[in-house]
């Protein structure tokens, strides 16, 4: 019998540019300096519905997650290291197996189990390199991160243990970072534009929920050193993705759809202010499990938005 399996969100986040007048061409990169320190808040709320045995199966997962980050050295060809650093993790996810709530500012008493992982990153740190157009280069220290987040659990030894080990990494590893961490920072312009300017960027998100995002942005004004953009995207099945593996079964989405929104981005600096993207994409999670094995296909929709938001640093 097939059995309702949670969905696991991906947040795909639209960012940045850095223009300078109204009337001017400007071209829009990332330029922060050494000692340079910004608190941002990302949340990502979502409702996914699963359809097993014409029954639909509704579910919501809402992660909101504070980061410090600090510039600590930029190279003379713009590329900057950051450090960053969890601050505060909230999680609700509500379903057909119940509802857990967590809050790492208030909670008191034991973790409950599905919150353990992100509920042990507070206070914990790495290290990102990222270009003056926004790819993120490179990333240090997360095995540390998966470290904690893998001790939490308190897993057993054994095959069982192991499958939720290979979990974790895939979805919390370097390459799963550095896609994260892109998606707020990858929307810049190869060429100097104006207010009114459209240009194109695609993000290719290979690892837990592939897709291939293609978006189009507008700078739409600009108003005391503060830039305005939309957000307009389409989503696709990314044919190359990995996927990742839940309970011991490799999971596939192939899912198709768009999203919309706007991003403000501080313009001295290319830093995000806050953004807000609306998404919904629906198609097919396909699960297997051993080699030659039936694949099951499950009809899934998710909706939800992605907003950003500036806070204090410390």
């Amino acid at each position: 019998m097939r059995k309702w399996i949670p969905g696991v969100i991906v947040m795909v986040v639209a960012a940045l540019a850095l223009p300078v007048a109204a009337a001017e061409k400007v071209q829009l990169r990332l330029n922060v300096k050494e000692g340079m320190r910004r608190g941002v808040r990302i949340t990502a709320d979502h409702t996914i519905t699963q359809t097993v045995q014409q029954t639909h199966h509704v579910a919501r997962q809402k992660v909101e997650t504070d980061y410090t980050y600090e510039v600590v050295k930029v190279e003379a060809n713009g590329n900057a290291m950051v450090r960053t650093t969890y601050k505060t993790v909230r999680f609700m996810q509500e379903g057909p197996m119940g509802k857990v709530e967590y809050d790492s500012s208030r909670h008191v008493g034991p973790v409950p189990l599905p919150a353990r992982p992100l509920a042990s990153l507070p206070g914990a740190s790495f290290l990102m390199t990222m270009s003056p157009e926004g790819e993120v280069l490179g990333v240090e220290g997360v095995g540390a991160l998966l470290k904690k987040m893998l001790d939490s659990l308190e897993l057993p030894p054994g095959a069982q243990s192991d499958v939720v080990r290979r979990s974790i990494e895939e979805q919390f590893g370097d390459e799963a970072i550095k896609e994260m961490m892109g998606k707020t920072m990858f929307v810049y312009s190869r060429e100097p534009v104006s207010v009114g300017d459209s240009w194109g960027q695609t993000s290719v998100i290979r690892r837990v929920m592939p897709m291939i995002v293609q978006n189009t942005l507008t700078l739409k004004g600009r108003e005391k050193g503060v830039a305005r953009l939309d957000v307009n995207g389409t989503i696709k099945p990314n044919p190359e993705g990995t996927g990742m593996v839940i309970a011991g079964m490799r999971v596939l989405y192939e899912l198709r759809g768009a999203q919309a929104g706007t991003v403000e981005v501080e313009e001295a600096t290319g830093w995000p202010v806050r953004s807000r993207v609306g998404q919904r994409v629906a198609g097919e999670m396909k699960i297997g499990g051993q080699p030659g094995a039936p694949v099951v296909n499950i009809p899934v929709v998710m909706e939800g938005v992605v907003a950003l938001e500036t806070i204090a640093p410390d």
